[in-house]
């Protein structure tokens, strides 16, 4: 795969694309962690860390589609985790403040991440009838 595609891929210059990806990313979140379980799931992997990257895939599409004015999103979707935190107990969950920061850990790398190749997008050239067309 050239570097052409993987920055068409990754940078989410179609805004629908970025917004249908985390409209995907918020309902699997909200399945995740909002069906109730009539025991605990024993999951690979830290719980910490599927938070973190739950909320950082959550935050990227936008941001690598808006750039520097995405950090709003941070601020939405970290109330959106502290919501689910806040939601877990009546849903016989349990809601944690360690969730709860590892939910913003993702979303501010998230949200990094985004911005740093939409700079990089923008800084190589690339804009979005370019990347359609495969021209420098």
């Amino acid at each position: 795969m050239s570097q052409h595609h993987i920055l068409t891929f990754v940078s989410f210059q179609n805004l629908r694309f970025a917004a249908l990806a985390t409209l995907i990313f918020t309902v699997a979140i909200c399945v995740a962690t909002l069906t109730p379980l009539p025991k605990a799931i024993d999951a690979p992997g830290s719980d910490k860390l599927h938070h973190f990257i739950a909320f950082g895939a959550l935050t990227y599409p936008l941001s690598a589609h808006l750039g520097r004015i995405s950090w709003p999103l941070f601020i939405g979707a970290s109330a959106f985790g502290g919501t689910i935190e806040i939601i877990q107990p009546y849903v016989n969950r349990s809601g944690e403040m360690m969730d709860f920061l590892a939910d913003m850990g993702g979303c501010a790398i998230g949200v990094a991440f985004g911005i740093l190749v939409a700079v990089v997008v923008k800084t190589c050239g690339y804009g979005a009838t370019d990347m359609n067309r495969g021209n420098r």
